[in-house]
């Protein structure tokens, strides 16, 4: 159970280090701007999906003072322009390796 749930917590941790790295040409939005332009609901990730990002266009913050899983949103565009708002859990920042 434990191998488990490190492999889910490190699955997590490196789809969120991939897409951070897809961050140079992020696009900030607000969520007033958001609102406005119609993005779609969040919808939950699984693993098994295969996703197609081509842009990512805003991230969720991680909270710096939390050391658990925690949600966050991503919302990015698909290689066929079409909007996508992600909903996945990821680990926060707060943890300390020592």
């Amino acid at each position: 159970m434990k191998t488990l749930l490190a492999a889910v917590a490190l699955s997590g941790l490196s789809l969120f280090s991939t897409l951070a790295s897809a961050e140079d040409g992020l696009e900030h939005r607000t969520l007033a701007q958001n609102s406005t332009q119609g993005t779609p609901p969040a919808v939950q990730y699984d693993y098994s999906q295969k996703l197609d990002i081509k842009r990512v266009i805003s991230m969720s913050d991680i909270p710096n003072n939390v050391c658990a899983p925690v949600q966050a949103t991503m919302l990015y565009e698909d290689s066929k322009g079409q909007e996508h708002n992600m909903q996945y859990t990821v680990m926060g920042n707060g943890c300390q390796m020592n």
